[in-house]
């Protein structure tokens, strides 16, 4: 039976490329809800009522397992959709503060991640729980994702550069707490190349692996087919651009 997994747009892919990598045998089903991303500027009742929607799409193909690829959803609606769904859900946030936490030397993390999720203070005060000694700059960047999904260029540069200048030099790490941000990981890099960047997917997907039980190995061949609610030419170009894994993708009205 499938493993849904869903985000605001392309960002999520991210996540889905670490399962697919990791369960290769496994069959996919993703979710882009590209005609309103992006989610990080929206009001909470708004981001909920589009997960919802998302969440009983993916329960109609029969997916058993439901994955949050998207922080901003993630910190919204993970506790509630717990309670009510049928089936096992988890979310991208924890993983990501946990390799946080581990990383920094300097006691001193970075936090990029959009207006939803930096006013919620959520990020912030699981790091904190987790390590009560650790000094945290958080940073909003409400064109980033949106940037990304429309195809990075280098013209987005000086709004990058913007962002990270906001950021001290004795932040080692830099938690990039929206699944958009690891496409530009190497602009990233040459921007501020003296940091530790994390990036949730992998410890997420070993967590969808330890969860399922999965099989290290099968002679199943899995399969990834992908919806979204925006356009399909603009969401394979970004397929195309970034990843090598074979899909079918379809539009899906929300």
């Amino acid at each position: 039976m499938p493993i849904g997994i869903f985000d605001s747009g392309v960002g999520g892919l991210t996540v889905l490329e670490e399962i697919h990598s990791l369960l290769p045998h496994e069959h996919l089903i993703y979710f882009g809800d590209q005609a309103n991303v992006p989610y990080g500027n929206k009001k909470e009742d708004l981001i909920k009522d589009l997960s919802f929607k998302i969440v009983e799409f993916l329960l109609e193909k029969k997916c058993t397992f439901l994955v949050i690829a998207c922080n901003t959803m993630t910190i919204a609606i993970l506790d509630q959709l717990k309670d009510i769904s049928p089936v096992p859900i988890i979310g991208v946030v924890d993983n990501g503060i946990e390799l946080s936490v581990k990383s920094t030397k300097t006691n001193h993390i970075g936090i990029l991640a959009t207006p939803y999720s930096i006013n919620s203070k959520i990020l912030e005060q699981k790091i904190l729980q987790a390590n009560a000694n650790i000094h945290l700059t958080p940073i909003a960047a409400p064109l980033l994702a949106e940037k990304i999904e429309k195809g990075w260029n280098k013209n987005d540069t000086p709004y990058l550069k913007e962002c990270l200048a906001s950021f001290p030099s004795t932040v080692d790490t830099i938690l990039l707490a929206c699944t958009h941000y690891p496409l530009i990981t190497q602009e990233i890099l040459s921007l501020n190349p003296r940091v530790r960047l994390i990036n949730p997917a992998h410890a997420t997907a070993l967590e969808v692996a330890s969860l399922l039980k999965a099989p290290n190995s099968s002679p199943k061949k899995g399969s990834i087919e992908i919806f979204t609610s925006g356009s399909v030419d603009q969401f394979t170009n970004i397929l195309q651009r970034y990843f090598s894994f074979s899909y079918k993708i379809h539009y899906h009205h929300l």
